[in-house]
């Protein structure tokens, strides 16, 4: 990340190297307040992963092929900015998912799950649990502060901000409340609302939580337009027919 003062903006790059066969460099111009964390921990790897394969397919496609391709690349950069753009106003649903997905969010879950510890601290942990330097504590915690997770504050005889854990959470699958409670009560027919109650509870009884598991409901939820439908979806049963379209 590097900030550009004079333009008043931060800049994040991915440069393939020189020895790659063709060099590439993809730019991402963020607001000063911004950085690639506010994203998620994955996100902006995944999308520079993407364009690459973008780039990789015009070196060895014809003329035609590469008209194409610029339109499908140009297609993908717009949804991306969207998305990108929609990921800045997550839910604290959402935001809590993300802490979750994130490495570094379940390291400093787990590190003050322990005990309260100095900022200081909590950071010399972090690396070393990580193995890699953290350049940015403050963008780091962003989302603890705003859902309400860690509390700051001064302690006597301590020459350095105490971060607390106030709230504890996982995330793992769970029946949809108002849909069991619709389905016992045989709605939307008694028919479906058996066959529901069956499948649900089968899925259940063999279902144990699991990191890998875990961690794809946390990426789904982060999605904001597979949130749309998940939020859709745990409240009341659609038609096919009759789904409503999501903003995505």
């Amino acid at each position: 990340l590097v900030r550009l003062e004079k333009s008043r903006c931060n800049v994040t790059s991915h440069f393939t190297g020189m020895d790659s066969e063709t060099p590439i460099m993809i730019n991402l111009l963020l607001e000063l307040g911004e950085d690639p964390d506010h994203f998620g921990e994955n996100i902006i790897q995944d999308i520079n992963k993407e364009i690459l394969k973008y780039t990789s397919e015009m070196t060895i496609a014809n003329t035609l092929q590469k008209v194409d391709i610029i339109k499908r690349l140009n297609a993908y950069l717009k949804n991306s900015l969207f998305l990108l753009e929609r990921l800045k106003h997550l839910t604290k649903e959402q935001k809590m998912a993300q802490i979750y997905s994130s490495e570094k969010g379940r390291a400093i879950l787990e590190l003050l799950q322990e005990r309260a510890r100095p900022r200081k601290e909590l950071l010399a942990h972090l690396e070393d649990k990580l193995g890699k330097i953290i350049s940015n504590l403050e963008i780091t915690l962003d989302p603890f502060i705003k859902t309400d997770l860690i509390k700051q504050d001064w302690i006597a005889g301590f020459s350095d901000i105490l971060l607390f854990l106030t709230a504890d959470f996982s995330i793992s699958r769970a029946p949809p409340v108002k849909i069991v409670e619709a389905a016992q009560n045989k709605l939307p027919n008694a028919v479906l609302a058996k066959n529901y109650l069956e499948v649900s509870r089968r899925f259940f009884v063999n279902y144990t939580p699991t990191l890998e598991d875990n961690l794809k409901v946390a990426n789904n939820m982060i999605n904001p337009d597979k949130f749309d439908y998940i939020v859709l979806f745990r409240e009341k049963p659609y038609p096919l027919n009759k789904i409503p379209k999501g903003p995505g």
